[in-house]
């Protein structure tokens, strides 16, 4: 696999499982990925150390940027598609598997993150919409 398409998972994967662990952090509920909070955590701390043991020891990594390896521009690219892919990747995931676990659930009162504590992005984000609307 070259190695720029495994820099990706990584930053993919390790920003999941950081991800994860903010939510568990702040006590938001609508973006875990598993439920309950155990194995949320279990999930979050598997995806981030695992990423970076298989990242570091399925082969040699050190290689400088003028053979295999990344240049910094490039690097910080693959950086910012990882990253922003593991954000939307948990808002979509969390949205659907959120109204499977509480069916058609009503908007949250509560306005910005804290909404994230009782509802799914896209319940919050119907909310937001909603509240904005009747200004």
């Amino acid at each position: 696999m070259p190695f720029f398409l495994d820099y990706m998972i990584l930053i993919f994967l390790a920003s999941v499982g950081v991800i994860q662990l903010a939510a568990l952090k702040n006590g938001l509920k609508g973006i875990y990925l598993v439920r309950p909070s155990v194995l949320n955590l279990a999930l979050a701390l598997a995806l981030t150390c695992g990423s970076f043991i298989w990242f570091f020891t399925s082969e040699p990594r050190n290689l400088p940027d003028d053979t295999l390896g990344l240049d910094g521009n490039r690097q910080a690219g693959f950086y910012l598609i990882g990253s922003v892919g593991a954000v939307v990747f948990t808002l979509l995931v969390t949205s659907l598997l959120h109204r499977v676990y509480n069916g058609k659930a009503l908007p949250s009162n509560e306005a910005g993150l804290d909404a994230l504590r009782s509802s799914g992005y896209a319940t919050a984000l119907k909310g937001a919409f909603i509240r904005l609307w009747k200004r």
